[in-house]
């Protein structure tokens, strides 16, 4: 779970770079959910800043997974 919690509040912390008019205030990652206090500016919706930071953080862990395992799996073959 650490490691996760570490991931996930390093992986959040980056949002302001994807769009620097969203701010993460507080972060708190549990278990099973994450807590944030984020302000957004009066023109982004509650429903697409949340939508954007769903995506962001999908695309970021899903190029790191995919990036993990094309470089972990080097050389192996695997047999079906």
């Amino acid at each position: 779970m650490e490691g996760v919690k570490k991931y996930a509040e390093k992986i959040l912390s980056h949002i302001p770079e994807f769009d620097p008019d969203i701010e993460v205030v507080k972060l708190n990652v549990q278990k099973s959910h994450v807590h944030m206090i984020v302000l957004i500016p009066p023109k982004i919706t509650f429903a697409t800043a949340i939508k954007f930071i769903k995506t962001q953080l999908t695309k970021k862990a899903q190029d790191e997974i995919s990036f993990y395992i094309k470089n972990r799996c080097k050389g192996r073959r695997h047999l079906v």
